[in-house]
């Protein structure tokens, strides 16, 4: 499926299971969520993952999934810091100790996401920053 494959559902797997203390957002939340955005047709490759942790860390390096470079400076919104993905993507980190979470069974694997209302709460506050990619995803998700 082409939404699997955007993500590197294989690569957040594995990223998941060697950081299980990850809370996943952003566009992969919403995707695992059950909702989808035509700019992912568009983009062919995600490129960026959001991520909130209970507390600071830095990438285990017997881990190969993530790196602690970055260019130091977030790609996101409101996160603390940015590691990248062994590929070079952008992985924007929140620190949030009271971060709530649900449960979501997408096939055989169940992920810690962030509430749905949370992502959209997000997503109206940065448009109202004129963020033009997430006014078009609020449009978008409310079918205008």
């Amino acid at each position: 499926e082409f939404v699997v494959k955007y993500f590197d559902m294989e690569y957040v797997n594995n990223l998941q299971q060697s950081y299980p203390q990850i809370i996943w957002g952003g566009s992969l939340a919403l995707f695992l969520h059950g909702l989808s955005l035509e700019r992912w047709s568009e983009y062919g490759e995600c490129h960026d993952y959001d991520i909130i942790v209970p507390h600071y860390f830095i990438p285990n390096p017997e881990c190969k999934l993530l790196n602690n470079s970055s260019s130091g400076k977030n790609s996101g919104n409101d996160f603390d810091y940015t590691l990248s993905t062994n590929t070079g993507k952008p992985v924007d980190v929140r620190i949030n100790p009271k971060q709530k979470y649900e449960n979501i069974k997408v096939g055989d694997t169940y992920y810690k996401v962030s509430p749905l209302l949370d992502i959209v709460a997000a997503k109206v506050k940065y448009a109202q920053n004129n963020q033009e990619k997430h006014l078009n995803d609020i449009y978008e998700l409310l079918g205008l």
